[in-house]
């Protein structure tokens, strides 16, 4: 059997890997269960600014205890900032979203006029051979024409075939 190392952050593994199907079936036909740890779930790690801004506020409050109405106006005050650079940030991203799109049509657009120039091209060239074609069938007929009335007067004539 192989035996292969596996790293998980700072835990160590061994894995035994079997190298036939049939060994595969007999490990599985023991039944051997292993235990696995669960895993914790962690809070979504917080921008490095919203930290200081979260410390500065919590070393305010430490300091000087708040009145009520102080309090009614701090949060009135984080409202608006809020407010202000959200609205920014997704105007920004619909901008960018818009002239990547428009970017896209534009190339889209270009392409759909080369190609119809292209196939008014091509439907031109299979006019004129078309013509082209016509006219040699013509010449040809009357060649083929020109020919028979050449080879017939000089051919023998036979007296009883017809």
């Amino acid at each position: 059997m192989k035996c292969v190392l596996t790293t998980i952050l700072t835990n160590v593994f061994f894995v035994i890997i079997p190298e036939t199907m049939e060994a595969v079936e007999e490990e599985l036909a023991k039944g051997k269960r292993v235990h696995v740890p669960k895993l914790r779930e962690s809070s979504p790690a917080v921008p490095p600014s919203k930290q200081e801004d979260a410390k500065a506020k919590n070393k305010k409050m430490k300091k000087t205890p708040l009145t009520s109405e102080e309090e009614d106006d701090e949060e009135d005050d984080d409202d608006d900032d809020n407010d202000g650079v959200v609205p920014q940030k997704i105007y920004e991203e619909a901008k960018k979203k818009s002239q990547h799109y428009h970017k896209l049509y534009k190339g889209y657009i270009s392409n759909i006029w080369r190609q119809k120039k292209k196939l008014k091209e091509q439907e031109r060239h299979i006019n004129e051979l078309e013509a082209e074609n016509k006219t040699i069938r013509q010449l040809n007929i009357e060649l083929q024409q020109q020919l028979l009335r050449k080879i017939l007067p000089r051919l023998p004539k036979s007296n009883g075939d017809p």
